[in-house]
Protein backbone atom coordinates (compact mmCIF):
# COMPACT_ATOMS: atom_id res chain seq x y z
CA UNK A 1 0.00 0.00 0.00
CA UNK A 2 1.26 3.50 -0.73
CA UNK A 3 -0.41 7.06 0.15
CA UNK A 4 -0.42 10.48 -0.56
CA UNK A 5 0.16 9.72 -4.62
CA UNK A 6 -1.98 11.21 -7.49
CA UNK A 7 -0.27 9.77 -10.54
CA UNK A 8 1.53 6.57 -11.30
CA UNK A 9 4.86 7.58 -11.16
CA UNK A 10 4.45 9.09 -8.03
CA UNK A 11 3.65 5.71 -7.24
CA UNK A 12 6.28 4.53 -8.23
CA UNK A 13 8.82 6.42 -6.63
CA UNK A 14 6.45 6.48 -3.18
CA UNK A 15 7.55 4.40 -0.18
CA UNK A 16 5.26 1.55 0.30
CA UNK A 17 3.55 1.61 3.84
CA UNK A 18 2.12 -1.85 3.92
CA UNK A 19 1.83 -5.25 2.48
CA UNK A 20 -0.21 -8.12 2.48
CA UNK A 21 0.94 -11.14 4.32
CA UNK A 22 1.07 -12.87 0.22
CA UNK A 23 2.97 -9.73 -0.59
CA UNK A 24 5.57 -9.99 2.25
CA UNK A 25 5.86 -13.79 0.73
CA UNK A 26 7.43 -12.85 -2.21
CA UNK A 27 9.15 -10.32 -1.03
CA UNK A 28 7.42 -6.69 -0.86
CA UNK A 29 8.50 -5.27 2.17
CA UNK A 30 7.45 -2.29 3.94
CA UNK A 31 10.24 0.92 3.26
CA UNK A 32 10.53 -0.22 -0.43
CA UNK A 33 10.14 1.85 -3.57
CA UNK A 34 6.41 1.25 -5.24
CA UNK A 35 8.40 0.33 -8.33
CA UNK A 36 10.58 -2.48 -6.62
CA UNK A 37 7.42 -3.94 -5.36
CA UNK A 38 5.65 -3.74 -8.86
CA UNK A 39 8.42 -5.25 -10.64
CA UNK A 40 8.15 -8.40 -7.48
CA UNK A 41 4.59 -8.99 -8.34
CA UNK A 42 4.82 -8.70 -12.16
Amino acid sequence: MVSGIKTFDEMLNSEVKAATRKAVMIGVMQGMEGGEAVRLLS
